[in-house]
């Protein structure tokens, strides 16, 4: 074993050896792997009918093994008016020095194309790689009480500032037709954004020529200006100017379009059936709770709705309300503590409204009544063996004695930040029995937050896409090549859409005709203090039954006031300081129940952690064009 180890310990040494002779030998061949572009000629013969073809000649050095490299061409284009724009570019070769094609992979990039172009012996040599690709809607044409000047240009990113590599000399000429007069041209060089001007220039005739007169780093680049007198290249014409802003600003009518056809869905889908005119009513309409009547009005099963519900359990004798006052620190004040006191059993909870059923749960929640295993598979064999029903055997109410398990009291403060669980569960159930009842086709909260979903969705792409304005993708600008637009008018859009949405809950007929009875019931409640309808009120304990629908309305204190010459004696199923202030008077214990409802309201939505109830001048990297390479 000792040998082994001396004999592996040697292998390791000599490893180590021959790695110390060759490591500097591969370092070096590691050093030797680099790319460069030698020298960049770009050419731009501009036609009369105001496209141009471009010849970039590339002398690639390559050191070391190479497979080739890629070019990267933008489409970005900035109009003489300063819109974003897109040109059109054809590829229409891209070859060696002798005219021979090489093999090239294409594919899109965010604002271009990219072109990986594969040169034979790329190792240890300079190749030359030519593209010639016609260019449409490149030139600039400025008006003639433009701050500009009259003129017409040629603004354009020669290099782009994308390269991975450096670039040691840059040529760009632009040949314009014979006739073209009063040539100029500039060159800026370096970053995105720079103004330097490392370039010789020269106008000859109908030709101008820049080029460097310094190593371009990585990411830096060359941009020409030249400008020319107009007439010698075709203008674009009215129609064309017409078109082109029709394609730059079509998105400002998508908030006409969003509000015609929200208004003709509102009509279709979210507009009630024609209302009558309201009859006063002196009951409540048939089979409707206060909850579901004040929801039915407003399409919202608000909290006052809601913890009407609470005051006609208690009428119903379901419940029984005790008031205590509480004195603050140092005799300071007061405040009321209520406590709700089970006064029916679970048995006999069946013939309530599931919303009902569920106020009751939430109060009064069930505790240790999960069956055990054993009681579980006892149920199964009694229901296959044909002995109990299964809806009887798996009701919820079918543990030993449910009502044990079930707290007979319950103070309103204990269930802070734990009622919160059941509202929206007491909600979905009066929704669900309107729509059971045939007044709704859909849920209106459903219908309401799609619409508003659709609207939120809108309205953040057109913020969104307004934020890609400072550097759109080359598919984004084929869409909307002014993105600013686009994005208001989304914007706009969106906001529409969810103006509608409050609007789309619709009823059914028999929904309509309902709320006629239940706004024609809130009427007589509202006005019963004058005589005309002070008669129909026909015993007091009238007062009771119908004040959990003047709380639905919330005109419990118009509706109280009317008794207090008639309801003398307080309800039984109440205790606490309107009783025991003296003669009982109904205005002061409807103002309790007001008391009851705000704060029942603001104690079961409560929940942990939160609340419940929104020419000349350029730089590099400017003009139309740009793009990048590396190798690979």
């Amino acid at each position: 074993m000792r040998r082994r180890i001396i004999k592996r310990s040697g292998s390791v040494a000599a490893a180590a050896a021959l790695l110390l002779i060759f490591l500097p030998a591969l370092g070096l061949q590691a050093q030797q792997r680099d790319i460069a572009v030698e020298r960049f000629d770009a050419l731009y013969e501009v036609e009369p009918d105001g496209t141009f073809m471009v010849t970039e000649t590339l002398d690639v050095r390559f050191e070391g093994s190479w497979n080739g490299f890629e070019r990267d061409i933008f489409y970005d284009h900035t109009t003489a008016e300063g819109r974003r724009a897109r040109v059109r570019i054809s590829m229409e070769s891209i070859t060696d020095a002798d005219g021979n094609p090489l093999e090239v992979e294409e594919e899109g990039i965010s604002r271009g194309h990219r072109y990986r172009i594969w040169v034979p012996d790329a190792q240890d040599a300079t190749r030359r790689v030519v593209l010639r690709y016609q260019v449409r809607g490149g030139l600039r044409f400025f008006a003639e009480d433009a701050e500009e000047g009259y003129h017409d240009e040629l603004y354009w990113n020669v290099t782009g500032q994308g390269w991975e590599m450096p670039i040691e000399a840059v040529r760009a000429r632009v040949l314009l037709p014979p006739e073209a007069a009063g040539l100029q041209v500039w060159g800026y060089t370096g970053r995105e954004g720079a103004t330097e001007e490392a370039v010789d220039t020269r106008v000859a005739g109908n030709e101008v020529e820049v080029e460097t007169t310094r190593v371009l780093r990585e990411r830096e680049g060359l941009t020409i200006s030249a400008t020319w007198e107009p007439g010698v290249i075709d203008r674009p014409g009215a129609a064309s100017r017409l078109m082109g802003r029709i394609r730059d600003l079509w998105p400002a009518g998508l908030p006409a379009l969003a509000l015609l056809g929200m208004f003709v869905t509102w009509k279709r889908k979210g507009k009630d059936p024609e209302r009558r005119a309201v009859v006063v009513q002196y009951e409540p309409p048939e089979d409707l709770s206060p909850a579901e009547v004040g929801t039915l009005v407003d399409h919202k099963a608000e909290l006052h709705d809601i913890t009407a519900t609470l005051v006609d359990l208690a009428v119903r004798g379901f419940i029984s309300i005790e008031e205590e006052e509480k004195k603050r620190f140092l005799g300071l004040g007061s405040s009321s503590e209520f406590t709700f006191h089970r006064e029916k059993p679970t048995s006999e909870w069946t013939g309530l409204r599931p919303h009902e059923r569920k106020y009751l749960e939430g109060l009064f929640p069930a505790k240790g009544l999960s069956p055990s295993l054993g009681d579980g598979l006892k149920k199964v064999f009694a229901v296959i063996s044909g002995k109990q029903d299964p809806e009887e055997a798996f009701s919820d109410d079918t543990s030993p004695d449910p009502d044990t398990q079930r707290p007979r009291s319950v103070k309103l403060s204990d269930l802070e930040n734990k009622f919160y669980k059941h509202m929206e569960k007491i909600r979905k159930a009066i929704y669900d029995r309107l729509k059971a009842n045939g007044y709704y086709e859909q849920r209106p909260t459903e219908a309401k937050g799609k619409w508003a979903g659709i609207g939120m969705m809108v309205t953040f792409a057109g913020v969104f896409l307004g934020f890609m304005a400072v550097d759109p993708p080359g598919l984004f600008m084929m869409v909307a090549p002014a993105p600013i637009p686009l994005g208001v008018g989304l914007a706009l859009s969106g906001i529409i859409i969810l103006i509608f949405s409050a609007f789309m809950g619709v009823r059914t007929e028999a929904g309509v005709r309902a709320l006629e009875a239940s706004l024609g019931f809130k009427e007589f409640l509202e006005r019963v203090e004058s005589d005309r309808y002070k008669r129909m009120i026909t015993s007091p304990k009238l007062f009771e039954e119908y004040l959990p629908y003047a709380m639905a309305f919330q005109v419990e204190d118009r509706w109280s006031s009317a008794f207090d010459d008639l309801y003398k004696e307080p309800p039984d199923w109440y205790r606490g300081s309107a009783v025991r202030s003296g003669a009982f008077s109904a205005t002061a214990f409807s103002k309790q129940m007001r008391t009851l409802s705000t704060s029942a309201s603001q104690t079961m939505s409560s929940s942990p952690g939160g609340s419940s109830g929104s020419g000349g001048g350029g730089s590099a990297g400017g003009g139309s064009g740009g793009g990048g390479g590396r190798g690979f």
